[in-house]
């Protein structure tokens, strides 16, 4: 989605259900989900906050990563992570900061 006219996308939510753990460890291949919100032409920070199996281990965690695409690989940060449990039910929001 793209904000019409140079308006500002000021929130974005979701809410994700934890699925069943996932029968065989899949290493870097390891289910997860995400959604994200960035500048209109794509370059700066790409904020996401993100659903995974086994970030910490052989469980879910759900997280907030930052990429910024114009300092490459080097930029990505993440917070802390919180162990989830399949069944929980997550929302998850990206909200403009005012004055920003």
């Amino acid at each position: 989605y793209k904000a019409d006219g140079g308006a500002r996308i000021t929130a974005l939510n979701t809410t994700w259900t934890v699925p069943a753990n996932p029968a065989v460890n899949f290493g870097s291949n390891a289910p997860g989900w995400w959604f994200g919100i960035q500048t209109a032409d794509g370059a700066g920070a790409l904020i996401q906050p993100i659903l995974a199996w086994g970030y910490q281990g052989n469980e879910w965690d759900i997280f907030n990563g930052v990429y910024d695409w114009n300092t490459g690989a080097k930029s990505w940060t993440t917070s802390d992570s919180c162990t989830v449990q399949p069944g929980d039910l997550i929302t998850s929001s990206v909200t403009l900061a005012p004055g920003t």
